[in-house]
């Protein structure tokens, strides 16, 4: 099996809220090529995670490594600048697409959008999805991150899972595990 480069460490990112702690020392590993689907339940820490990721919020502490060197991004321009770019919810409008081809149908709408089907074409594209919808995460993704109140509580490989041990994970219903990456 040949070895996967990784492109993004994401390594004990927290933030708080003031006395809210929206994320707790979360780490786990994106690899080129591969799509990755970010789910739990509302308030899990989904979305203050990718705003760190774009550049959008400062992580409280922890880092980030992009392509072998750490990254402290100020805004999202240097996130883009970077190459990480974020395609939010409400440019997916086609119920009939999946995730990722909504994601894809996004970025046409955009100066990146010749960028974008040449990424895909090559399969070099890295993606993490935000996904409430199970079909649409076993439709798009490789690999599975659960998050619940702030923590990284499982990371799991699609061909090796269920939906019903996804949401076990997301509730509570089963104790964190973190695989090895």
């Amino acid at each position: 099996m040949p070895q996967k480069e990784t492109l993004l460490v994401i390594n004990h990112i927290s933030k708080a809220f003031g006395a809210v702690q929206a994320l707790k020392s979360v780490s786990f590993e994106l690899y080129r090529g591969e799509i990755v689907a970010l789910v739990g339940d509302n308030g899990a820490g989904k979305s203050t995670l990718v705003k760190i990721i774009s550049g959008l919020y400062p992580a409280t502490s922890g880092e980030l490594i992009f392509k072998g060197a750490p990254v402290a991004f100020r805004n999202p321009a240097d996130a883009l600048a970077m190459g990480i770019e974020t395609v939010y919810q409400h440019l997916a409008l086609i119920e009939q697409l999946d995730v990722a081809d909504n994601v894809y149908l996004g970025r046409e709408t955009t100066r990146w959008g010749a960028i974008g089907r040449w990424l895909r074409a090559q399969q070099q594209m890295t993606m993490l999805i935000i996904s409430h919808n199970m079909q649409d995460v076993y439709r798009s993704a490789d690999r599975v991150v659960v998050m619940r109140q702030g923590k990284h509580v499982a990371t799991l490989n699609k061909g090796e899972t269920t939906t019903q041990e996804i949401v076990a994970y997301m509730t509570g219903a089963k104790e964190p595990h973190i695989a090895a990456e």
